[in-house]
């Protein structure tokens, strides 16, 4: 298990460190605080990047008067 800091996990995602720290107050990337400092587990970033990119299926509509 790999633990990122704040600015290398930033980097990662290829936002800034103010941005993810307030994705991770809120609640929106997997996150845990330890004392001041904001820890990230990188499976789990990869994991929550996955479900987030991953494409809904589309159901296609059916034609219209055929069998």
């Amino acid at each position: 298990m790999t633990i990122l800091d704040a600015p290398t996990c930033a980097a990662l995602l290829h936002c800034s460190t103010t941005h993810l720290h307030r994705m991770a107050r809120s609640g929106l990337v997997p996150a845990k605080k330890v004392g001041r400092s904001w820890v990230f587990i990188e499976s789990d970033i990869i994991e929550w990047l996955r479900t987030k990119s991953a494409p809904k299926p589309v159901e296609l509509p059916r034609p219209v008067g055929r069998p």
